[in-house]
C-alpha cells in the first residue's frame, strides 16, 4: 500500500458494543479502597472520642459508620448511572449551585455565620453540595 492510496469505507456496519451488566462495570478495587479508608477512619475516631461521652463511648463511631454505609450505598447506585446522560442537566445543576449558595444567606446564623441549611433530619453546607454538583456537571 502506497502513501497515496485513498482510504476506503468499511464494507460492514460497525458491530455495536455489547451491553455489560452493571455489576461487571463496577470497580471493586475502588470499593475495597473505600472500605479500607472507612475502617481506618472508624478506628481512629474510636481512639480519639472514646472519653467524650461517658454514657455512650461509641456514639460518634456509630454515627460515622451509618454515614459511611449510606455513602457507600449512594456510590453503588450512582455507579450504575451512565454519567454522560447527565449532560442535559448541567445547566440546571449550575443554577442549583447558585441558588443554594444564595439561599444560605437567608438561613439563621449558627455561631455567627451563615453557612448551613437546616433540614429536619440534618444540616448541610451548600458549598459542599455545590462541589459535588460542579464535579458531576463538569464530568458530563
Amino acid at each position: 500500500m502506497s502513501v497515496s492510496t485513498p482510504i476506503q469505507p468499511a464494507a460492514q456496519e460497525p458491530v455495536p458494543e455489547p451491553r455489560v451488566p452493571v455489576l461487571l462495570r463496577f470497580d471493586f478495587l475502588l470499593l475495597l479502597a473505600a472500605l479500607g479508608l472507612v475502617a481506618c477512619s472508624l478506628i481512629t475516631l474510636k481512639g480519639a472520642t472514646r472519653t467524650t461521652d461517658p454514657g455512650h463511648p461509641l456514639y460518634y463511631v456509630d454515627r460515622q459508620a451509618i454515614y459511611a454505609g449510606v455513602g457507600l450505598v449512594v456510590a453503588l447506585v450512582l455507579s450504575a448511572i451512565d454519567y454522560s446522560r447527565l449532560r442535559q442537566f448541567r445547566y440546571p445543576m449550575y443554577g442549583l449551585i447558585i441558588v443554594l449558595n444564595i439561599v444560605v444567606f437567608g438561613m439563621p446564623a449558627i455561631r455567627g455565620s451563615h453557612r448551613w441549611i437546616p433540614l429536619p433530619f440534618l444540616q448541610f453546607q451548600s458549598s459542599e453540595f455545590g462541589k459535588v454538583l460542579l464535579i458531576v456537571s463538569l464530568s458530563a
